[in-house]
């Protein structure tokens, strides 16, 4: 055994040697998996018991304490809502095709400029009047059918009596590719049609359009921050990573949360910092005057589903108004989200 142990350490090919040290490089960086995954569901109610670790020091809170758990535990704020003689969204972009394809409950093919693309809708199973549209934007390496089980989209839909509707992106690294101004236009487009259609074929509360994306999908919902701000109620996002924001024309609320501390890799071999990023655009959009929430978790790629589910419902109990919404209360979300205010 002797020299075939000495072997062993010694004589491997280089090649060998070289993966199986990748290996434990990426194991000890944290490699992210392709597509986001949810703790079992832990009741709202009990959020704040959820062991999250405390929220990293240099977020800014808005509150003296800087724990909005010392905060009136009193329901979803009332006071962004608005009557529509007080205030209306702007109107609704027009089909840029002619005449709207039909969108039916599950995958619809949709056409977007030289490309088709895949939608996915889900209906609660009595439709109401006037009910509230969310888009749903995911991440690189994933798609929209497994994204829209690992959401729980179908469970949205019924429980809020909600239109939600996820939008398939790209067949590649960059599923919202807006690296230039004809990729972003045509990925805008995308986004203006199938609203379009949408608003033609069901019943639609203009005051209550949201937009949710993760990672890539999160990068692609924050670009729509500044194109769609009239258009938008609130917006979450889960690990942006933003290089430029441009200035929206009306203030929007924005839930933003990350996972980990530091650096991390993606599936890609990628490497990112979405504490970093988020932090930076968070100082944007409140700079900007739109009110924001941070919230920080453990893990990037592991999103607690209390904190999930308490950012939908928070999300979808704010209305569209013309003046700017101020979060007052986050008795919905763990201990761990914060309003930020940098000043």
């Amino acid at each position: 055994m002797g020299p075939m142990r000495f072997y062993l350490e010694f004589e491997l090919p280089a090649a060998l040697w070289l993966f199986i040290c990748l290996c434990v490089f990426l194991q000890s960086c944290r490699v992210d998996s392709s597509g986001y995954h949810y703790e079992p569901l832990v009741p709202v109610s009990d959020a704040r018991n959820t062991p999250y670790g405390a929220p990293p020091s240099n977020i800014p809170a808005s509150n003296e304490e800087g724990d909005i758990a010392a905060l009136a535990d009193v329901g979803i704020p009332d006071e962004g809502l608005v009557d529509l003689e007080e205030g209306v969204p702007a109107e609704l972009p027009s089909f840029s095709g002619g005449q709207c394809p039909v969108l039916k409950e599950g995958l619809n093919d949709f056409n977007a400029g030289s490309m088709l693309r895949q939608v996915s809708l889900f209906l609660p199973a009595a439709p109401p009047n006037d009910m509230p549209l969310l888009f749903l934007w995911h991440d690189q390496g994933d798609n929209l059918v497994s994204f829209s089980a690992n959401v729980g989209a179908e469970s949205v839909a019924e429980q809020q009596g909600a239109l939600v509707l996820a939008i398939g992106g790209r067949v590649s690294s960059q599923p919202w590719n807006f690296s230039s101004l004809a990729a972003a236009a045509e990925e805008l487009q995308l986004f203006n049609d199938v609203l379009a259609c949408l608003d033609a074929q069901y019943s639609i509360d203009r005051r209550r359009i949201y937009s949710m994306g993760f990672g890539a999908g999160a990068t692609w919902a924050a670009h729509l921050i500044g194109e769609g701000s009239e258009i938008f109620a609130s917006v979450a996002l889960f690990n942006p990573e933003v290089e430029s924001y441009a200035s929206a024309q009306r203030p929007v609320p924005v839930i933003v949360s990350w996972g980990g501390q530091g650096l991390s890799f993606d599936a890609f071999g990628n490497p990112h910092d979405y504490q970093d990023s988020a932090l930076s655009f968070l100082d944007n959009l409140r700079e900007d005057g739109h009110s924001a929430v941070a919230c920080a978790y453990l893990d990037p790629m592991v999103i607690p589903q209390d904190l999930a589910q308490g950012v939908l419902e928070l999300l979808l109990g704010i209305s569209w108004t013309e003046n700017p919404y101020v979060f007052s209360d986050l008795a919905l979300l763990p201990s761990s989200c914060l309003v930020y205010d940098p000043g």
